[in-house]
């Protein structure tokens, strides 16, 4: 078989030989076309597209990094990998377009974008909710236990400032410290500014109600939230229900007691009335509508959980049935809701802000660090369960914030600080030291970040610096003791003593720690120097002397002059030398008393007194409230305050009002008075 194939094979080629075209003919040339040349179009296509996918990509990372700080994160990495993988495709389309593989990145490529504009509708019709970062949302107008919910979901401390308000319900937020969509991370607390509702103290213009009616004073009272007025009703000329009688007006604080007293016109004229429907009514509101149909009425009260504190629960008498007047209504009064205390200590914040809410409570939070309570949960409670409470009740809670842990601190008087603020106890202890300088911590019980147990106290090791030992300084002279204390590192201050029988000036006398006693280096050493060796000195007389020359002739003598005022007023100029304790021989350094004069009594004002006639009215009263008004007004005895003018009464029956004759200020006439004088006026009764 190997022969037979090798005999072929010669055959074969022999004839490809012979026959080369005819070979040809056999197998023709496949005709081969060459490759287009890339146009100038297609490589700035190639280029815009290069560039588009580049920038669709910077983008997509782009936003990884730099978006972290927005509420939509998630939803920016989305859109951005949408827009970066449909460029892709894209750009896969144009380069491979015709081709089988373009064909299918074009089909992606319009899935893609169609999953994208889906995404995109579902979202803004919120069908779908793409996930978003936590963040604050604008809690202004919702009630503070939707915020402490909020703060406890996202760790956020909830801190709590209370205004009073007109216009926003009570326990519902007013304000926030951070604006809606600040990123939860990057808080660790949220204030908010909770209503305390209307301020009963709070002064509001109430005007003249005189002339109005009394629905009028009724809408007024109750819109301006005024709880102490009452209405009366007395026969009168006016027309019904005009008010006619008014005690106060004008600024006058919500709880302040106002007394307004209305028309009933003729009261023969009232006659049956239908009985109206007062369920919900003010007790306010009941009465002034009892009194002004000349009804009496009956009160008694009782628990309600459907009606408000003080607003009527029912009336006995039928809605719509004929009431007269002297026929008495009773009224069921609410006393608010019978409130028994549940276990509060087993329930979070906001828990408890519910309850509160619910039950019309106040309550004010504190908080505190405690190593025994979970965070959020309460350490104490003003109220215990089962008490028997009513609305309104103020209630205190302190939330625990958990264990308290010791903060870093960079020096001894912070974690004093820090100590005081949270009640921990610092027993402090004292050593010297070589190392550590004086007042610095050598050693504590605790390390920054370790908890404090309830009531646990923290030890601290104090340096005092380097141990000194106190030389004596006795004998040495100034120069000499502080070169002294210099080398041996001792603080020294140097202080006069007194005159010497033996010592000269300048000398140490003592000191104020004895020597080879131990100090610190922050210690100080007081020495005591002698004035000098003693030497008698004659004192002169110092009489007639300014304050000034006695002083300079004490200080040429040595001697020391307390110097003091005489108690009465004299001819002698003020601040001269009147007397002196002592004079003559005596030792320097001697104390000596050197009185000076206050001068001369200072003349008093005078004023001009008139009393015009048409400052005297009909009543004594009158005259008195009338001259002093004048003179008040006219400036007339401005420059004389401590002048008193006295009212005597003297009887008469005629001549009420009218200064008498023989009064010592009479009118239409001046006269000339002294500040600080009496003067009387006679007035007849």
């Amino acid at each position: 078989m190997a022969k037979k194939k090798i005999v072929t094979d010669e055959i074969a080629k022999k004839v490809e030989k012979e026959n080369p075209v005819k070979m040809d003919e056999k197998k023709p040339k496949v005709k081969r076309e060459n490759s287009p040349k890339t146009s100038i179009g297609q490589v700035v296509t190639y280029i815009v597209l290069a560039i588009t996918l580049l920038t669709s990509i910077f983008y997509l990372v782009d936003v990884i990094l730099m978006t972290d700080t927005s509420i939509t994160y998630f939803s920016n990495i989305l859109l951005a990998s949408f827009i970066t993988l449909f460029t892709i495709l894209f750009t896969v389309i144009c380069v491979k377009a015709g081709r089988k593989k373009g064909k299918v990145a074009i089909v992606l490529a319009s899935v893609l974008l169609l999953g994208f504009c889906s995404v995109q509708i579902l979202e803004t019709h919120n069908l779908i909710a793409l996930p978003e970062q936590s963040h604050v949302v604008d809690f202004t107008g919702k009630s503070l236990v939707e915020v402490l919910k909020w703060g406890e979901e996202n760790n956020i401390s909830i801190e709590q400032d209370y205004e009073y308000s007109d216009n926003v319900e009570e326990y519902y937020i007013m304000y926030q410290s951070e604006p809606a969509g600040t990123l939860s991370k990057d808080i660790s607390n949220l204030t908010v500014t909770v209503s305390n509702g209307p301020d009963t103290t709070k002064e509001v213009l109430f005007p003249s109600m005189i002339g109005k009616s009394v629905d009028e004073v009724i809408t007024f009272v109750e819109e301006n939230f005024f709880t102490k007025v009452t209405i009366d009703f007395e026969e009168a000329q006016e027309s019904r229900d005009t008010i006619i009688e008014q005690d106060k007006s004008g600024a006058l604080a919500r709880n302040e007691e106002i007394h307004i007293i209305a028309s009933l016109g003729d009261p023969s004229e009232i006659g049956e009335t239908d009985m109206i429907d007062l369920t919900n009514k003010s007790l306010f509101y009941a009465l002034t509508w009892c009194k002004r149909n000349l009804l009496k009425y009956e009160l008694s009260y009782e628990y309600s959980n459907e009606v408000n504190k003080n607003y009527v629960i029912r009336s006995e008498t039928e809605v719509g049935s004929l009431v007269s007047p002297n026929d008495t209504i009773k009224l069921v009064i609410s006393r608010g809701p019978k409130i028994v205390v549940p276990n509060l200590m087993d329930k979070t914040s906001s828990e408890i802000t519910e309850w509160i809410m619910e039950n019309k409570l106040k309550i004010t939070f504190q908080d505190a660090y405690d190593a025994n309570v979970e965070v959020g949960k309460p350490i104490s409670i003003s109220v215990s369960e089962g008490d028997e409470i009513e609305q309104g009740t103020m209630i205190t809670v302190v939330i625990s914030k958990g264990p308290l842990k010791l903060e870093k601190y960079a020096n001894l008087e912070e974690l004093r600080s820090w100590a005081m603020k949270y009640e921990v106890n610092l027993n402090e202890s004292y050593e010297f030291s070589d190392t550590v300088p004086n007042g610095e911590i050598i050693s504590i019980s605790k390390n920054v970040g370790d908890t404090i147990q309830n009531g646990e106290e923290i030890s601290i090791v104090i340096s005092e610096g380097k141990q000194l030992t106190i030389p004596n300084l006795i004998g040495k002279s100034r120069s000499e003791a502080k070169k002294i204390c210099n080398q041996e590192g001792i603080t020294c201050s140097f202080v006069y003593g007194s005159y010497s029988e033996t010592v000269q000036r300048d000398y140490v006398t003592g000191q104020s720690k004895r020597s080879g006693s131990t100090v610190s280096s922050s210690a100080v050493l007081t020495l005591t120097l002698s004035r000098g060796i003693i030497q008698k000195v004659n004192v002169p007389s110092l009489v007639g002397m300014t304050r000034s020359a006695a002083q300079s002739k004490c200080n040429e003598l040595g001697i020391t002059c307390n110097f003091t005022y005489e108690s009465n007023y004299s001819s002698t100029a003020k601040d001269t030398v009147t007397r002196q304790s002592s004079s003559g021989s005596m030792n320097q350094g001697s104390t000596i008393t050197v009185y000076l004069s206050i001068g001369p009594e200072p003349a008093k004002a005078t004023c001009q007194l008139y009393i015009p006639q048409n400052w005297i009215s009909n009543s004594f009263s009158g005259t008195r409230s009338s001259i002093l008004d004048g003179l008040n007004n006219s400036g007339r005895l401005n420059n004389c305050p401590n002048t008193k003018l006295v009212f005597e009464q003297v009887p008469s029956e005629n001549m009420k009002g009218v200064i008498t004759p023989d009064s010592p200020i009479k009118a239409n006439t001046t006269y000339t008075v002294t500040d600080g004088q009496t003067y009387t006026i006679k007035v007849y009764s």
